[in-house]
């Protein structure tokens, strides 16, 4: 198969020079080649072929003969001109190939085309023909003089060359109209036509261009679309969102830019339109008013182009609650907004599988549901990396690192359980960080009707949710346009906006004293309340103003209480699994002091002693470190628990007491007070 250095090498005719030096007699070769040539000759102990006509004149008459009949008299006439079978063979075929080369040229400026689709494509590789019947390859006929046209596909433009910032990662902007005239626009990483073209035709045909059948017309396409050289340029990215001051999405570039910007990438495209966009405010917007939760996932959405403003880290919202009560409502009301049923993607991915869809939602939403379906061991990696904004960095063939995917984007999340939960159904232990980067929020309204507090006059929330999902499955992906454009239209100025309303829900909604965790749960949260507003403000939702900003602060509200408070959720952490610790293992695994009898304690990692002021517990210090602080960090959770009179420290303020143990003698100890059983600080 022809690579793309072999189609820099063609001349005029669209024929390999390299083929045809390889059968031009060595009199018609440089000087030096035709030197090299004759020394093999003689090497090989043949007579050089001198020129006359009358070998020419046999030469020129067997080039003419049907490829039958020269066969028949081959060796014959090699043996009358005193050369090699094969030596004859060269000589017939450089004839054979300079007449079908002239052909072929007056064949292709003779060619029945449509001129004006023809002139409008630029770059177009010589020995191809375009038209509005599709895309012919030109090939000398077999038998009889001319070409014959073989169909390729049906019309496709290569459009431009694209290539990275760093003038890296190459490929090539291809157009087409698919059966129904929808039309499309791939950019083909040129790393695809390294291949053998299956890939490439694999693609377009998954969007519908029309192709001949048979591995030589995937040679031809490979070849068509390699030998195409257009003069546009443009730069390719690897993710969607902002790129300076445009919007790269798979099917459009919103903004306006000094070079054109494309998304380069072989996923399949998830950001889908149906019906227009005042018909996706009656069914689909009108209903979420009055239902928080419902009101809180379209800002959702519309947060997400809004990061890159607002200079916020990836985050999302997971709504958790029993089965049945519209979660999955939830999550198709805010899908809607950038595509149709296929926007929501699942928790039950690999880990590349993740980042790809991650990139692919890059300042827009990402929408996963039902985190059941995920190994409650995985969960708080996955949270933690998609928060984090990066994937792995992995090695390519050479052992180099590669380039890791990054992205930055809102997403959204299902599941009977929070995350903590279900990281715990899995013996694992929730970090704060997690928490932070995924916060848990109550599905349920709290109002007797599931996620619904506002029925608008259904009957019940049943059929309310039934209505907002057929609604979502029949108008999507205009608002998330309309949107962007809007926010593009007035980039220059929206960083400042965005920043001071963010600031003005954190300074009203904030508890005064709230840990740093807090706060940057309210500032996300307020970044989906300006979204929202801003959505309104530019005629997108056709809420009335403060129907975004009530919203969210009823949910963050809701998840201030289901934390329990504002305070450091690590501290938090560390008084609940103490407390659970002993509350577990206070009687079984602790030896009585002043116990009489020689009963042995099992897997002992202490002792307990009962004062006039109730239960102190004396725990041995490799067992503090291994059980009792199991999964938290034992420095750390000493100091909390010394803060907050759960342990008691020495004279000298030394963590560990001295004291005198049964068959231990004095024993360095970690002496835990009874205040333990009281209601835990907040800070």
């Amino acid at each position: 198969m022809t690579s793309h250095a072999d189609f820099d090498e063609m001349d005029e005719s669209g024929l390999d020079k390299d083929r045809i030096a390889n059968v031009i007699p060595m009199f018609e070769q440089p000087v030096e080649q035709a030197d090299s040539a004759a020394d093999d000759l003689v090497a090989n102990g043949e007579s050089k072929v001198i020129e006359d006509e009358k070998t020419n004149a046999v030469f020129s008459r067997l080039a003419a003969l049907p490829q039958v009949e020269y066969d028949r008299v081959r060796k014959h006439e090699a043996k009358a001109l005193g050369i090699r079978s094969v030596t004859l063979d060269a000589e017939v075929d450089a004839r054979r190939v300079v007449k079908a080369d002239t052909e072929f040229a007056s064949a292709i400026e003779d060619a029945d085309m449509d001129d004006a689709v023809q002139a409008s494509i630029d770059g177009v590789g010589t020995g191809f023909v375009v038209n509005n019947d599709g895309v012919f390859r030109l090939q000398p006929k077999l038998k009889g003089e001319g070409v014959d046209r073989v169909f390729v596909c049906a019309p496709l433009r290569v459009t431009a060359l694209v290539r990275d910032k760093a003038s890296d990662n190459w490929g090539k902007i291809l157009e087409f109209a698919d059966a129904d005239g929808v039309p499309h626009q791939v950019t083909v990483p040129m790393a695809m036509l390294a291949g053998d073209g299956t890939e490439l035709r694999k693609t377009l045909a998954q969007r519908g261009l029309g192709l001949a059948a048979g591995n030589r017309a995937r040679d031809n396409l490979l070849a068509y679309v390699m030998s195409c050289k257009p003069t546009a340029r443009g730069i390719c990215v690897e993710s969607t969102g902002w790129f300076e001051d445009v919007f790269v999405l798979p099917d459009r570039t919103i903004g306006t830019s000094r070079e054109r910007i494309l998304l380069q990438t072989e996923a399949r495209c998830v950001y889908t339109r149906a019906g227009a966009l005042d018909e996706w405010q009656q069914g689909v917007a009108r209903l979420c008013v009055g239902n928080s939760r419902l009101t809180l996932a379209l800002c959702i959405a519309f947060a997400g182009p809004l990061l890159y403003f607002a200079g916020q880290e990836s985050g999302g919202i997971n709504f958790f609650g029993p089965s049945s009560i519209g979660k999955t409502t939830i999550l198709a009301a805010g899908s809607s907004v950038f595509g149709g049923p296929s926007f929501i993607q699942t928790w039950r991915a690999t880990s590349n599988g993740l980042e790809g869809q991650c990139a692919m939602h890059t300042d827009t939403l990402l929408v996963l549901d039902e985190m059941g379906e995920v190994d409650p061991k995985e969960a708080g990696a996955i949270s933690y990396m998609i928060g984090n904004g990066a994937g792995k960095t992995r090695s390519d063939r050479n052992g180099d690192a590669r380039a890791k995917k990054t992205w930055r984007i809102m997403f959204m999340s299902s599941g009977e359980v929070g995350l903590a939960q279900h990281m715990g159904e899995g013996g694992k232990t929730v970090r704060a960080g997690q928490e932070v980067r995924l916060v848990d929020l109550p599905a349920d309204a709290g109002m007797g009707c599931g996620v619904f507090e506002e029925l608008h006059g259904f009957d019940s929330g049943a059929t309310l949710s039934n209505a907002i999902k057929q609604a979502t499955r029949t108008w999507y992906g205009a608002a998330g346009i309309a949107y962007i454009e809007a926010v593009a239209a007035q980039a220059e100025t929206m960083p400042r906006h965005v920043k001071e309303a963010v600031s003005r829900f954190v300074k009203k909604y904030l508890p005064e004293g709230a840990s740093g965790q807090a706060a940057r749960v309210c500032a996300r949260f307020g970044l989906i309340a300006a979204a929202g507003e801003l959505a309104t403000h530019v005629g997108i939702t056709g809420w009335e103003a403060g129907t975004a900003h009530r919203a969210a602060a009823a949910t963050f509200q809701a998840w201030l209480e289901h934390r329990g408070g504002a305070g450091n959720q690590e501290r938090a952490a560390v008084f609940a699994k103490v407390r659970a610790y002993f509350e577990t293992h206070g009687e079984a695994r602790f030896t009585d002091v002043y116990a009489i009898d020689d009963r042995a304690t099992i897997n002992r990692v202490g002792f307990r002693h009962m004062t006039e002021g109730g239960q102190q517990f004396y725990v041995l210090p490799e067992a503090y470190k291994r059980e009792v602080c199991a999964g938290i960090d034992s420095r750390a959770a000493t100091k909390i628990l010394i803060e907050a009179g759960w342990l008691m420290p020495d004279n000298e303020g030394k963590s560990q007491q001295k004291k005198s143990l049964p068959g231990m003698g004095e024993t360095r100890v970690y002496v835990f007070s009874t205040r333990m059983w009281e209601e835990a600080p907040l800070e």
